[in-house]
């Protein structure tokens, strides 16, 4: 990567993030003009991130995803903007907002907040250095993002991983990692995403909470979820969406504890509807696991609102349609169902080997081996969850039904809005597949309680407003959410990455140092700039300056060997890293993705066959792979556990030149013979 392109790199990554705020402030203050602070900051941020993933995704529909085309619009929103905002009538003075002072539970829960970030960020600086980590991440998700890339489409169907309906997917968060490779021509951008996505999920706990008077503890609450060890494992770092997908709940239920009065007969803020409805598209539109909270708030909207007011109900719906139903649709109009990996009567059905597998719930389980789930599911809970998951269990389960109570006493709505979006979401995840695995093997199931994420998020944050009201109960709650804590950030669960104990010890020290910086010596420093550049406008200044000079030489450096030490296949990707235009099939690979090289610009996929309704599946024979080179003018096959597929040594003579590129155990990296046929197997 030259100068000049790191230059157009970054002058793009500004005007996206302008227009997001652009957009989302202009949407805010046509929506909520009067609201200010954190609530502001959450209805700017995520309406114009949603709009952005939906200009997007119909960029992409239209085969318009480049880099050119996204300046151009997001110069357009941004030009837009300032002329709106000259037009508008000046705002009358804003009465300066009176410090509080720092007291210990304030001090304690940005500790607590820092900590929590730091368990992130570590990963991230590591993805950042060595490559993203995660199975998934470089088996299904990274590669789907990096087809976007290179197609400049979005919609299509790519598969990519046979046996698993992963294509099929709703893919809202693989766009934003799709959009930083367009701009950035890398995946740099990939590990700040879930940081990103860390942020809003405790800014929406924090505005949620803000509504009872329990803004603190309902951070402290998200906190708990956020450093959950299984959350941290597998988002952290990677390109995975659980935390993306709670984030955006948390917003949608945020914004809708604002609409509906806290008391029985009170007067319902329609403006915070459609906000909410943004949000909750966002969230379906990044997993299917939001679909049963999507589903239950808009059942209790009808439940709490009176007779007058249940259009309410209708208007979050038809919100979430703009962003929400992408996915959906296309994999409607492309295979006739919107989810083709699930049984939905009469529409087309695939079957999918992993699925069927690994695909059993946890409802089912219970129901027919509850023995197998004692002995081999309980007994791990306390490694990847906490080694006090009995207290987690305990705030979660009595935090939903207690809200959700309210439905039937129908004394305080909002609160039985939470519950019974966290008591549905709960249920929701025991019948969701492939959360037991196996007859056992605990492995897969223990890795997929992350999907609990967004109703152990919802959950806790109705456990905190329940308890609002009562002294003795909210201390009790900010007790045990304290201890969770404590033993997941300094607990002895294993993280790959290691993440040193010494770092988190850092992460406080460095709390409280910040802590003694008087933000007004800030303030004065950018005073001495002259009356025009504001704190603001310096620290925009500061940080563009830092970004374009720094940002080069360390982009240069990550960039080099990245993947290198974590690849799966190392030596493979050692060849492929400097190379450039390139198609390799895999066959038999699970971690992919590295072989795209440093560029991104070799075009990786493994390869299969088509079954009815939209099934996918490994090869099986010499000629299933032999038809899939040849249709696809493949350049090298990378060949990963051969036996799978059936592949002797005389076969892989037929299909490639005989001699390895590169081997990684017993795997290896051919190059693929001009004269494929496949009647010679």
């Amino acid at each position: 990567m030259t100068f000049v392109q790191w230059l157009a790199g970054a002058v793009s990554l500004g005007l996206l993030l302008g227009a997001v705020v652009a957009g989302g402030r202009a949407l805010r203050r046509r929506l909520l003009p009067d609201v200010t602070g954190a609530p502001a900051a959450l209805v700017t941020w995520t309406a114009g991130l949603s709009s952005a993933v939906a200009a997007t995704q119909l960029l992409g529909v239209v085969g318009l995803f480049r880099r050119p085309v996204i300046d151009v619009v997001c110069a357009a929103v941004l030009i837009a903007s300032a002329r709106a905002r000259r037009r508008r009538p000046a705002p009358p003075p804003r009465r300066p907002a009176r410090r509080r002072p720092l007291d210990l539970p304030t001090v304690a829960v940005t500790v607590a907040v820092i900590a929590v970030a730091g368990l992130w960020v570590s990963r991230a600086v590591h993805a950042l250095r060595w490559g993203v980590v995660g199975p998934d991440s470089l088996d299904y998700e990274l590669p789907l993002a990096l087809s976007y890339m290179q197609t400049h489409r979005i919609g299509p169907l790519h598969l990519v991983t046979p046996g698993s309906p992963t294509a099929y997917y709703p893919q809202g968060e693989i766009v934003e990692h799709a959009l930083g490779m367009v701009l950035l021509r890398r995946d740099l951008l990939s590990p700040l995403v879930t940081l990103a996505d860390l942020a809003l999920a405790l800014l929406a706990a924090t505005v949620a909470g803000a509504r009872f008077g329990a803004a603190r503890r309902a951070l402290l609450a998200a906190c708990v979820v956020a450093a959950l060890p299984i959350v941290v494992a597998t988002n952290a770092g990677a390109a995975k969406d659980d935390i993306a997908t709670a984030a955006w709940v948390a917003a949608s239920l945020a914004c809708l504890v604002h609409a509906v009065p806290r008391i029985a007969g009170g007067v319902v803020d329609r403006r915070w509807i459609v906000p909410a409805g943004l949000c909750m598209g966002m969230a379906v539109d990044v997993k299917l696991t939001a679909l049963p909270a999507a589903v239950a708030a808009a059942l209790a909207l009808v439940l709490v609102l009176g007779r007058r007011e249940r259009a309410q109900a209708v208007r979050f719906v038809a919100a979430m349609l703009p962003v929400g139903a992408f996915w959906y649709v296309r994999d409607l109009v492309v295979v006739g169902s919107p989810a083709p990996s699930v049984a939905l009567g009469p529409l087309p059905h695939a079957r999918f080997t992993l699925v069927d597998l690994e695909g059993r719930s946890l409802a089912r389980a219970l129901r027919t081996t509850p023995r197998d789930l004692g002995d081999h599911y309980v007994p791990l809970l306390g490694r990847v969850v906490t080694t006090v998951w009995p207290v987690l269990a305990v705030i979660v389960v009595g935090g939903a039904v207690l809200a959700a109570a309210d439905l039937v006493r129908r004394r305080r709505p909002a609160t039985a809005l939470l519950g019974a979006v966290a008591l549905v979401a709960l249920l929701g995840f025991l019948v969701t597949p492939v959360t037991a695995g196996p007859v056992g093997d605990p492995s897969i199931a223990v890795s997929n309680t992350r999907y609990a994420t967004p109703a152990l998020l919802v959950a806790v944050l109705a456990a905190v407003v329940v308890t609002a009201r009562n002294r003795v109960a909210s201390a009790v709650l900010v007790a045990g959410l304290s201890a969770l804590l404590l033993a997941e950030v300094f607990g002895r669960w294993r993280l790959t990455p290691p993440d040193p104990i010494g770092t988190r010890w850092l992460i406080c020290a460095a709390v409280v140092a910040a802590l003694a910086i008087d933000v007004a010596v800030l303030r004065r420093a950018a005073r001495a700039f002259g009356p025009v550049a504001g704190p603001r406008r310096l620290a925009a200044v500061v940080l563009a300056v830092i970004v374009v000079s720094a940002g080069y030489p360390l982009v240069r450096h990550l960039a080099r060997d990245r993947y290198a030490a974590g690849a799966h296949e190392r030596n493979a990707w050692r060849v492929l890293a400097p190379t450039h235009g390139l198609r390799v099939a895999v066959v038999g690979g699970a971690q992919k993705y590295p072989l795209a090289g440093v560029r991104l610009a070799n075009r990786v996929d493994e390869i299969g066959v088509r079954t009815p309704h939209g099934g996918f599946e490994r090869p099986t024979t010499c000629t299933e792979v032999a038809t899939a080179l040849q249709r696809g003018h493949y350049d090298l096959l990378y060949v990963e556990l051969a036996g799978d597929a059936h592949l002797t040594p005389a076969d892989l003579d037929g299909l490639t030149t005989g001699t390895a590129l590169a081997r990684d155990g017993a795997d290896a990296l051919y190059r693929v013979r001009g004269d494929v046929d496949p009647g010679s197997c």
